[in-house]
């Protein structure tokens, strides 16, 4: 008898938990316009698509782009998050 698909459950597991986390973190921070915490979460050759806008490319000019929409941005207050799961 193999302990393996136990393992793989334990893994599966670890990484819905880790999955969650990082959404949680992405929810509070945005929550309150964080942006130096939402940047973390973003890799370094990420492309952010801004409707009717050109693609912003890289974690570099996603911050200032996120810097420079801030004090438009913080007009409005987030009340819900929604995950969107398919």
């Amino acid at each position: 008898m193999t302990d393996k698909p136990s393992r793989q459950n334990n893994s599966h597991n670890a990484d819905l938990a880790a999955i969650q986390q990082l959404h949680e973190t992405d929810m509070a921070a945005a929550k309150i316009h964080d942006i130096d915490t939402l940047i973390t979460l973003m890799t370094d050759d990420c492309i952010l698509l801004p409707p009717g806008q050109e693609p912003i490319r890289g974690r570099d000019e996603i911050w200032k782009f996120m810097q420079e929409q801030l004090p438009e941005n913080q007009k409005y207050e987030i009340t819900e998050y929604v995950k969107d799961v398919r």
